[in-house]
């Protein structure tokens, strides 16, 4: 008797253990699916358009020493805005635990925020770099132009795919998402 409640007691711990590695369908949808908001929220031509005017102002919030300061450059911005905030929501996508299920929703969701990250990297910093240094308004255009004529489509591509997983995966356990 003190041998079968022992073996309970063994199983049902080793249940819970292995049960609280998993994370929840929930926090699923919150870390693979929510984050990739950032990259979409800020893959817009009015980005650069909100930027240039914080620059006439003298105005770019930038955090320096645990402050927000209003003197940063366009290049500080670009980095703290957008890449730093999506390489900390890929490393929260990283650490999910994959199962045969989630693996094709994370995966989908890394892909776009690599995708996301090296546009912001290169071709953000270096508009910001033409802000930064002034430049003729026609050349910033010019640049921003060629990044959403080069990246559009991709970036459609890899919203398409992270949807065509993301729906079915939250259908199948009861949670609202919504796509637009």
């Amino acid at each position: 008797m003190k041998k079968d409640h022992a073996c309970l007691f063994l199983l049902f711990f080793v249940l819970i253990a292995t049960s609280c590695q998993q994370a929840a369908p929930k926090k699923i949808i919150e870390v693979a699916v929510l984050n990739t908001n950032l990259v979409t929220g800020f893959f817009r031509p009015g980005f650069f358009t909100e930027l240039m005017e914080l620059k006439e102002k003298n105005s770019i919030p930038v955090y320096r020493d645990g402050k927000t300061e209003m003197n940063g450059t366009a290049v500080e911005y670009v980095k703290a805005t957008t890449v730093d905030r999506i390489t900390e929501s890929l490393a929260k996508v990283t650490a999910l635990k994959e199962s045969e299920e989630t693996r094709p929703l994370i995966r989908a969701s890394k892909d776009l925020l690599e995708f996301g990250k090296n546009i912001f990297e290169t071709d953000y910093a270096n508009v910001a770099k033409l802000i930064d240094e002034e430049k003729p308004r026609a050349e910033i255009d010019a640049a921003i132009s060629k990044i959403f004529e080069t990246h559009d489509e991709t970036m459609a591509l890899k919203t398409k795919a992270l949807d065509a997983v993301a729906v079915p995966y939250a259908k199948k356990h009861g949670i609202e998402l919504r796509i637009f």
